[in-house]
């Protein structure tokens, strides 16, 4: 500090560097970001975060790139991932600091927005405003500040990060005041709403991603151990267990390192700390739950219960998203208010929200991008833990509840899949049906028509099998083809064990089905192994194929046949050897799978990939896997 202060006296003393040094205090009053954010107030300016490398250099080509246009380069991610580590990274780096930009800015919104601070504080960066003092600028409206921002800023190159930035409201406020001087000036945006950063800019969103096991290794170590010491041996198998429960956010892997620097480095207490992990995060609810709570607090009211619900599924858990809908439906969580959507239309709007503001994460995606699977990060789930206890918000219980097997084989329930009372539920969306094969009173000439379901856009039929003997029984298996009507309304289809149809019966029954954009078939035992298609059969909608364990020998198809096809997928169908070689030529095709099948249909899945390599085509991908071996 001695030192420091002797160097400031000495640049003082000589009229021509004094500017340089005012210069400097301006630039400092926004340079230090605010510590409203407990995990940068714990950390140093220079602290690593390992797993970065990549994000920066994207985030430095962008603002040091083309175009000469201002640019709003945007970060997103949840709360505690490294949003503004990652900016503080980039408006540090010498290029940045010292040679790109002639004038740096930063500011932190947080939920506390005050358009008047980012005036005064873009006004306090820039450089040889001498004239005016805080006196004058109180004597100003907003409108008269923002007057006086442009014109200081006309014909400078300036950097302006806008940290942890909330809502698209806040940004139309504070967007106007920095000019557009074609001189590649930049904006650096933080958010936690991934809405909010397209809203900023569409073009090129940089969503963070949690770090990998290897790189939250390296930061546990940098932090406990610093860097210039290594890390006893014995302790990195449950270090890494550790970091692993932390699940790549970096912002639990600080708050456990700072728990393990106070506490004894020997396998026991390291131990300890892996079972108790989430006790020692609760233990820190300033530094961690408290900052991820941000988020829950700036929730509209009708999501908070949605999101809480989440705690009642158990850690590292994938929900099914139709089932979590319907659950949020039965607990009364969702209002259409007077919209003409419906109630699962409402949640799934729902669900996207919570999405984009990084809350719940997306697991398992259909083909066409529709979300298949979601979940919740560890620590945001033992967020919603504590705050059901203090909320008393009241859950369904966490254990969806499993009924005896035996309720299948009721005779009256067997019989109630029927037209009336189909006709009573006409809003149906998904249906799942389970049939035991050998239920003695079922008729099996008795029809299942669904046509009264009009909204119905998902059907599965699961048949299984009480004995061995049953594949030998198949006559008295009543599921065919021929005993279901199907509503034009339906997307989805699945028919698990079915049999007694003829292939030609997948052509007149599901080709007629205008929308549906999904056909599984799995387990089924056809009374021929011959699937052909004439000039006239097309599946106008149809995206996914899914043969799996059919006795199809021979298949013969054109392209003609699957317009609109993008994904094929062949499991365990060991009597086919070949795939028709005109499926090369779906110009919507995306990829071919084949799991457990024999060298020639591998053979001659490969000859087509090869011809549309020859041809330029490389958008076609094949996966093969579990291939068979012939004896």
């Amino acid at each position: 500090m001695d030192a420091t202060k002797k160097q400031v006296m000495d640049i003082l003393s000589h009229d021509d560097d004094a500017d340089q040094i005012l210069e400097s205090s301006r630039d400092s009053l926004i340079d230090t970001p605010s510590t409203s954010d407990p995990m940068l107030s714990d950390q140093s300016k220079d602290d690593i975060v390992h797993g970065l490398d990549d994000d920066l250099e994207i985030i430095l080509k962008r603002l040091t790139g083309p175009p000469s246009d201002l640019d709003i380069v945007t970060i997103s991610g949840m709360g505690g991932i490294g949003k503004t580590t990652l900016a503080r990274k980039a408006y540090d780096q010498l290029q940045i600091r010292y040679h790109h930009f002639d004038i740096l800015a930063w500011v932190t919104i947080s939920q506390e927005f005050r358009g008047r601070n980012v005036l005064l504080e873009a006004l306090h960066c820039i450089p040889k405003l001498t004239d005016f003092n805080a006196k004058d600028y109180d004597m100003m409206d907003d409108n008269e500040l923002a007057d006086l921002v442009q014109k200081n800023l006309k014909g400078r190159r300036y950097l302006v990060v806008v940290d942890d930035i909330w809502s698209r409201d806040v940004w139309d406020s504070i967007r106007g005041i920095f000019p557009n001087y074609n001189n590649g000036s930049r904006i650096l945006l933080t958010t936690r709403e991934t809405e909010v950063a397209m809203y900023a800019n569409a073009s090129s969103p940089h969503e963070m991603n949690l770090l990998n096991l290897d790189n939250s290794w390296k930061l546990l170590c940098d932090k406990v151990f610093r860097q210039k010491h290594g890390h006893p041996p014995e302790l990195e198998e449950v270090g890494k267990e550790i970091v692993e429960k932390c699940q790549g956010l970096p912002l639990t892997i600080s708050v456990i390192a700072g728990h393990l620097s106070n506490i004894p480095m020997t396998l026991g207490v390291w131990k300890d700390t892996a079972r108790t992990l989430s006790e020692i995060i609760a233990s820190h609810p300033d530094k961690c739950l408290g900052v991820l709570g941000l988020s829950y607090h700036h929730l509209p009211n009708r999501l908070k219960p949605c999101f809480l619900s989440m705690s009642n599924f158990p850690e590292d858990f994938q929900v099914e998203t139709w089932r979590l809908i319907q659950l949020w439906i039965a607990e009364g969580f969702i209002r259409t208010f007077g919209s003409d959507k419906s109630l699962e239309e409402v949640a799934i709007d729902y669900l996207k929200d919570l999405i984009s503001r990084n809350l719940i994460q997306a697991g398992k995606r259909r083909f066409n991008g529709e979300i298949k699977a979601c979940g919740i990060h560890d620590i945001l789930r033992e967020f919603c833990l504590k705050e059901v206890e203090m909320t008393k918000h009241i859950g369904y219980p966490s254990d969806y509840i499993s009924l005896p097997v035996k309720i299948w084989t009721m005779k009256n329930l067997s019989r109630s899949c029927t037209n009336e009372v189909f006709s009573g539920i006409p809003n149906l969306k998904r249906l799942i049906i389970q049939v035991p094969l050998l239920c003695n009173d079922y008729s099996p000439n008795g029809l299942m028509d669904m046509s009264s379901l009009r909204k119905l856009e998902a059907f599965k039929c699961n048949c299984w099998l009480q004995s061995w003997q049953d594949i030998i029984n198949s006559s008295v298996i009543p599921t065919s083809l021929k005993d279901f009507v199907f509503p034009a309304s339906l997307k989805r289809l699945s028919l698990n064990g079915c049999s007694n149809f003829i292939w030609e019966d997948i052509s007149s029954t599901v080709m007629m089905l205008p929308n549906l954009e999904e056909l599984k078939l799995k387990d089924c035992r056809a009374n021929d192994d011959v699937w052909i298609l004439t000039d006239q059969d097309e599946f106008k909608s149809l995206k996914l194929l899914l043969l799996s364990i059919l006795n199809i020998d021979f298949w013969k198809a054109s392209s003609d046949n699957f317009p609109n096809l993008k994904r094929l997928v062949l499991k365990n169908c060991n009597y086919l050897l070949r795939i028709p070689t005109d499926f090369g030529e779906i110009a919507t095709l995306e990829s071919i799978e084949l799991h457990g099948c024999f060298p020639n249909a591998e053979d001659s899945v490969r000859a087509i990939e090869q011809e549309q390599e020859a041809m330029g085509n490389n958008f076609l991908k094949v996966y093969i896997r579990d291939s068979l071996c012939k004896y």
